[in-house]
């Protein structure tokens, strides 16, 4: 490896701390506003998650709602990752929430948080069946753990049974059946 190559890595490692650092102030900054502006006035708008949907053969597919902004290098390897899970299973889907343009999606990554029990402030935060986990490290690790709540989530739902329409929910429960592993 060429020095060249090894300094253009540490500027890019270095450019991705830098944009998170200052994603995190944005994202203080605005918090405190709208912590004293939840006094005023409730936000019901993401109270109610859509955590799947069904189809008119009442096939369930599972949302997963993933937060990341530019330059964060940890929510690039984990939207790598996340792209393997939905090209391996068809009713995995992701939406996405960029945070760094659209400051809309801190106020609902706050919003997702708090009705999952936690804070967050930092990206990449992913949110499965109400469940929140932040940060990612590889697909070893982190990885492994949302696979395991996305499979364990789907597992719940098809013993459960669907619902018609966009439904959301808390809490299923009951054995589950088989899902392949990655």
């Amino acid at each position: 490896m060429t020095r060249y190559q090894t300094d253009a890595e540490r500027y890019e490692r270095l450019f991705g701390c830098i944009v998170q650092i200052a994603v995190l102030m944005g994202m203080a900054l605005l918090g405190a506003a709208l912590s004293e502006s939840a006094h005023a006035q409730a936000d019901p708008s993401h109270s109610e998650t859509v955590w799947y949907t069904t189809d008119e053969s009442d096939a369930i597919a599972l949302n997963l709602h993933f937060f990341w902004a530019h330059g964060c290098p940890y929510c690039k390897k984990e939207r790598a990752f996340l792209d393997t899970l939905v090209a391996k299973y068809s009713w995995l889907s992701v939406v996405d929430y960029e945070i760094s343009e659209v400051r809309a999606n801190v106020k609902t990554m706050l919003s997702m948080a708090k009705d999952a029990g936690g804070t967050t402030s930092l990206v990449p935060t992913t949110f499965v069946c109400n469940q929140m986990t932040v940060g990612f490290l590889s697909a070893e690790t982190t990885g492994d753990v949302l696979h395991t709540q996305i499979v364990d989530c789907y597992r719940r739902l098809v013993s459960a049974g669907p619902s018609t329409g966009e439904v959301t929910i808390t809490e299923l429960a009951g054995p589950a059946p088989e899902v392949a592993p990655i």
